[in-house]
């Protein structure tokens, strides 16, 4: 089903982004997937009950898991970049239209980015 969401970024520059974006809306199960193409290329994310998978297809290539207060790994690629990097979820807020989520990106022990992100179907 066609659905348009409501995403919100705020990152470590303090910089905060909002935009809505069409999506396809797909239930699976217990979980809920969104697809949708934006100036990166195509996401999809998977929101599950306790964590939210994201994948990335296009300039950026990455799959990442959110799960609060957990630490996870994942490659982030770009044309001009490639690294194995690893996330802390500080934050994880799910409801039945969307997330509220707040984390940080490190480069084995060096910040490279706070994410404070919500996406809500409106």
């Amino acid at each position: 089903m066609k659905v348009k969401l409501f995403i919100k970024t705020t990152e470590l520059d303090n910089k905060t982004t909002t935009s809505e974006i069409s999506a396809i809306k797909k239930i699976k199960g217990s979980s809920i997937i969104y697809k949708y193409i934006d100036e990166s290329g195509k996401t999809e994310l998977e929101i599950l009950s306790d964590s939210v998978i994201i994948n990335r297809f296009g300039e950026i290539k990455s799959s990442f898991i959110l799960k609060k207060d957990s630490k996870t790994s994942f490659k982030y690629k770009t044309s001009y970049f490639s690294s194995n990097l690893n996330i802390i979820t500080k934050k994880l807020a799910i409801c039945s239209n969307g997330f509220e989520c707040s984390y940080s990106i490190f480069q084995e022990e060096t910040l490279v980015n706070n994410i404070n992100i919500s996406i809500y179907e409106i």
